[in-house]
């Protein structure tokens, strides 16, 4: 069973809500439920009891300050990245491309055959707190905004280039960009897409 399917038993909490947690408590730690809790937008006790079963595990340690991520911890955020194919997430500024409001772009490995008009990816990102979302997938080293643009260098050449030059990208990777006002809303978008996209390939 994958690491992430056993995750979200154990703690039932769903896998991209899970993840996000992890990576609110790497950045942000020592964290209190509450801030916790109002990051990821669930119940401080629900919070309470998710943090406990995550420090019976090794996965944070608590402290007076709060929870932190242990080494153990860290490692499971590493295998859950590589299990869902995300290289990399990063605040990137992409206007004009998009409203010029916050933006989380999050580069997945691979999986851009999986991406037919980019609506369905879209679609996820929105259903978990997004504002809108624009998918854009590597061909030929060229970035195709499915639907919309076939090179972005074409429409918008400073911008691609600096995506080049941001991330790593080969041939069939995706670039998820998700828009809002809200950071860890908008990761966890960005991990939903990822790990829909995961499943279909599977």
């Amino acid at each position: 069973m994958p690491l992430l399917e056993r995750l979200t038993c154990r703690f039932r909490m769903k896998g991209p809500k899970l993840l996000t947690l992890l990576l609110f408590i790497k950045e942000e730690g020592p964290v209190g439920r509450y801030r916790a809790s109002q990051a990821l937008g669930v119940s401080e006790g629900v919070m309470r009891g998710l943090l406990k079963r995550m420090a019976e595990d090794g996965i944070v340690q608590v402290m007076r300050a709060g929870v932190m991520l242990t080494p153990k911890g860290q490692r499971v955020i590493d295998e859950l990245l590589s299990e869902v194919g995300i290289l990399d997430v990063k605040e990137v500024d992409l206007r004009p491309l998009s409203p010029g409001k916050l933006n989380v772009v999050a580069h997945i490995k691979r999986c851009g055959d999986k991406v037919t008009n980019g609506m369905r990816e879209r679609d996820t990102a929105v259903r978990h707190g997004a504002e809108g979302a624009i998918i854009m997938v590597v061909k030929r080293n060229r970035l195709e905004v499915p639907s919309v643009y076939d090179d972005l260098k074409n429409v918008y050449p400073d911008l691609a280039n600096r995506l080049f030059s941001l991330f790593k990208l080969n041939d069939r990777d995706v670039l998820v960009a998700t828009f809002d006002n809200d950071r860890w809303l908008l990761i966890e978008a960005t991990i939903a897409v990822a790990i829909e996209l995961k499943e279909t390939s599977s």
